[in-house]
């Protein structure tokens, strides 16, 4: 069976009903679009306003712990200003980083130390107090 004649065996059963549109098109009403407005009120303006402080804030932070880091590892004044300007414009990026990596080396109790050096000695603490296997180590198996 041809799928057009399934199609018109199928349609012989729909009754045919006459749609009642007109032969003109509809009117359409014109209604009068409100003026825009252009006054947000003086709400708006003060959160604005607060948006500015706090991101300003959040950026004198990202510096003033980026210059504490490199200060507190020995790293030289120019390289400490020029990171401090580069998180005072990317907050953001050195706020994460400073607190899934750094913040122990910052401020309070802890040792301040070099992060990367703080990784190494740990790591040869481990290797020799034969915590972890040395033959897995680069250098190959540890004589004794």
């Amino acid at each position: 069976m041809d799928l057009s004649a399934a199609t018109a065996f199928i349609m012989s059963f729909i009754p045919k009903v006459k749609e009642k549109f007109e032969d003109k098109p509809a009117e359409t009403k014109k209604e009068a679009t409100p003026a825009p407005t252009t006054s947000y009120g003086p709400m708006a303006l003060v959160g604005i306003f607060v948006y500015i402080v706090i991101m300003f804030l959040q950026s004198c932070a990202g510096a003033r712990l980026s210059w504490c880091y490199n200060k507190s590892i020995g790293t030289n004044t120019f390289l400490a200003v020029l990171y401090a300007i580069l998180c005072f414009f990317f907050p953001g990026f050195y706020m994460i980083l400073y607190t899934f990596f750094l913040a122990p080396i910052c401020g309070g109790d802890a040792p301040k130390e070099n992060l990367v050096e703080s990784i190494a000695t740990n790591i040869n603490r481990a290797v020799n107090n034969n915590l972890v296997p040395s033959s897995n180590m680069r250098g190959g198996a540890r004589k004794h």
